[in-house]
């Protein structure tokens, strides 16, 4: 009966398998069905709304009363707007307010403005507040309690 048991076992794992798809060069190799690839980054945008990016962006300028978050190379966050990072940006402006979960390789405070790091950021200069939250790694440090730091 043992014997049974082990031999069905080992017929329903070895059709369970999980498929994997590799693009390379533009080919794709393996079980590739619903899989999209980007073919180009979205423009630069002016945004006074909520707007989630799509993709990989140029980035945004975020305007009083907007709100933005995604993948981008560049987000400026003006006076009453605002930015929440979970996935990666290369550089944040901030004169309104940001939030950082996930990882951001400069960030520069302007006019006051503040953000809170929760993340991963390389560098921090300017003039402004930032939020430092325990467990944050700044500047490949990480920080072992939550600090306000005033940069000016």
């Amino acid at each position: 009966m043992c014997l049974v048991l082990t031999s069905l076992l080992s017929a329903s794992l070895a059709t369970s398998a999980f498929a994997a798809c590799n693009i390379v060069n533009g080919v794709a190799y393996g079980d590739c069905a619903g899989v999209t690839v980007n073919n180009g980054r979205a423009a630069f945008e002016v945004v006074d709304s909520y707007r989630s990016l799509p993709g990989i962006s140029d980035g945004a300028q975020v305007l009083a009363g907007g709100s933005v978050s995604g993948v981008a190379d560049r987000v400026i966050v003006e006076k009453g707007g605002t930015a929440s990072v979970s996935g990666i940006v290369q550089r944040l402006e901030v004169s309104g307010t940001a939030h950082v979960s996930g990882k951001v390789d400069f960030i520069l405070l302007r006019d006051g403005g503040s953000v809170t790091v929760e993340g991963i950021v390389s560098g921090i200069s300017g003039n402004g507040f930032a939020l430092l939250e325990a467990g944050s790694i700044i500047a490949g440090r990480p920080t072992d309690a939550t600090l306000e730091v005033t940069y000016d």
